[in-house]
């Protein structure tokens, strides 16, 4: 089934899409936790507590990649200016500086499957399944 444009704004209008920062401090939260253990792990000298601590490590870094993506979204908050000041803060957890990652990630969607599609979940034989808006350029 493809969706068009029409159906596709439909759909979305009755998603709740609403930018909140609670789950992002939610999980930022969570993460403070996780390094706190994973570092106490570390410094142990028992093996698999080390293997445990790189699992929770890459378990942050996953989250604060996820938080700085969508910041560079503007999905964390309505205001702008907290996505940014939330981008930055978090994105030396993920290993990425905020704005270039933001301005280059930017450009994806122009490129996307050839600038024939926008959001896309599954793209064959020229036709994006299900969420997409496919234009023919």
């Amino acid at each position: 089934m493809e969706f068009t444009s029409t159906e596709y704004q439909v759909v979305k209008s009755t998603l709740d899409q609403k930018p909140t920062v609670i789950p992002t401090a939610l999980i930022l939260a969570l993460d403070v936790m996780l390094l706190v253990v994973a570092f106490l792990f570390i410094s142990s000298a028992n093996v698999w507590l080390y293997c445990v601590s790189q699992i929770l490590l890459a378990t942050v870094f996953f989250h604060s990649f996820t938080i700085v993506h969508e910041c560079g979204h503007g999905n964390v908050s309505k205001h702008k200016w907290l996505n940014i000041l939330i981008g930055h803060a978090v994105s030396p957890l993920s290993l990425l500086p905020y704005y270039p990652w933001k301005y280059i990630h930017a450009e994806h969607p122009i490129f996307q499957n050839g600038g024939r599609c926008g959001a896309v979940l599954v793209y064959t034989d020229q036709k994006c399944w299900p969420l997409s808006i496919c234009t023919n350029r």
